[in-house]
């Protein structure tokens, strides 16, 4: 008998729309977005201070709270966004973070509720005990964690000390999501943040493992599902109940307010395509680390020298990527199925008739950004060279 789970899955999160590789610009119109209406320079020195905040939510946290007593919270948005369109760090930076975004806690809970990565990294921590070989410290604490989690946090079914067999999980998981009850919330969190830690050990040890010239591109795709991964248990932590859905985390701070803030912005031009990209990053909930990546790929193959001579800006390709993007996915479609795909020949790239599709999870997104979210000057000849390089060397070691 299937379980019913108390979840709504977004499928808009999943949907990708390809975008005309000569597409209109959003953004391309506004050559002075603010309209030449700035904050007073106490309030431009405390956006630069937040900006440098290093911690994500915490830097979320500290804007969403300057906008809250701001006067004019559309005006304020509109000049983080205004920095980010003439390159600025912190301006960039402070774009990314409007735009942070939780995805639905119930549903990376339901997603994780098999504890299939919990199950395998015990299974290879006992197979390494029994071949005497050593266990980290990571380990063995994480292991202490599993053993104490059921004493402390019981779960639906648990025997009165508190069922420490881990094996059992999944079972009480799954009744604590078929129940109404909200007591089942923390047990249910702490146990998929083992899960989700579980899956990071895993992915860390194959890492160490691996060599990185014959194995460059799977090096790659396990480095971009670990800072996914990371984002995941980043905002499960921030998150105080389960049963929320995904959101926007500026909307759900400012609650009631968020209507005001609205008006401030429909009242300026450029607003209006700011409220849409909002609203589209609500529906799509992308991290931040995706957000980066692909707002720098779009922009790169929207410049590619052979295609076009359009300079993209930050703020349309980043609003394209939010509006278009699947979950791992973009895609471009060509006027014509004559494309030269040499023109594309990188890890995570592909053509089939007039279609490029880019796979983000298994590009080198830091080939893309500057490691700060900005986008570098992309050198598509150097770039494809140097990935044919790689691609000959890494199929003769592999033989």
């Amino acid at each position: 008998m299937k379980t019913g789970y108390r979840i709504n899955y977004q499928a808009a999160a999943e949907e990708c729309r390809a975008i005309p590789v000569n597409t209109e610009l959003p953004f391309s119109g506004y050559e002075d977005i603010t309209g030449g209406d700035l904050p007073e320079s106490a309030d431009i020195e405390r956006l630069v201070e937040i900006a440098r905040e290093e911690r994500v939510f915490r830097r979320a946290a500290k804007l969403i709270d300057f906008i809250s007593i701001s006067t004019d919270p559309g005006r304020d948005i509109l000049y983080i966004l205004s920095l980010a369109l003439k390159g600025d760090p912190d301006g960039i930076t402070l774009m990314y973070t409007l735009l942070t975004a939780e995805p639905s806690p119930e549903r990376i809970v339901t997603d994780y509720a098999a504890f299939r990565n919990l199950r395998r990294l015990i299974r290879d921590i006992e197979l390494k005990k029994e071949m005497a070989e050593e266990v980290t410290e990571r380990e063995k604490l994480f292991i202490k964690k599993v053993e104490l989690l059921p004493i402390s946090h019981p779960l639906p079914g648990s025997t009165d000390d508190g069922g420490s067999d881990w094996s059992s999980w999944e079972k009480g998981a799954r009744r604590a999501l078929a129940d109404p009850d909200r007591r089942w919330n923390e047990p249910l969190k702490e146990r998929i943040l083992a899960e989700l830690e579980a899956k990071l050990l895993r992915i860390a040890g194959i890492i160490s493992r691996i060599d990185p010239e014959r194995h460059r591109t799977l090096l790659i795709e396990l480095s971009n599902r670990a800072d996914d991964l990371a984002w995941k248990v980043r905002s499960l932590k921030v998150s105080d109940d389960l049963s929320t859905g995904s959101s926007l985390l500026i909307r759900k701070q400012l609650s009631e307010q968020w209507d005001y803030i609205e008006q401030s912005l429909e009242r300026r031009p450029a607003g209006v395509p700011v409220i849409e990209m909002l609203k589209f990053q609500q529906s799509k909930v992308h991290p931040i680390p995706r957000l980066e990546a692909g707002t720098a790929v779009l922009k790169a193959v929207l410049e590619h020298p052979q295609i076009s001579s359009t300079e993209a800006d930050i703020l349309s390709c980043l609003y394209l990527f939010i509006q278009s993007a699947g979950k791992d996915m973009l895609k471009f479609v060509f006027s014509s199925s004559r494309i030269d795909p040499s023109l594309f020949e990188l890890r995570g790239f592909s053509i089939q008739d007039n279609v490029l599709t880019v796979q983000l999870n298994k590009l080198s997104r830091g080939a893309f950004t500057d490691g700060q979210g900005v986008p570098v000057e992309f050198d598509w000849s150097a770039a494809i060279e140097e990935s044919a390089h790689g691609d000959y060397k890494f199929l003769i070691l592999s033989n």
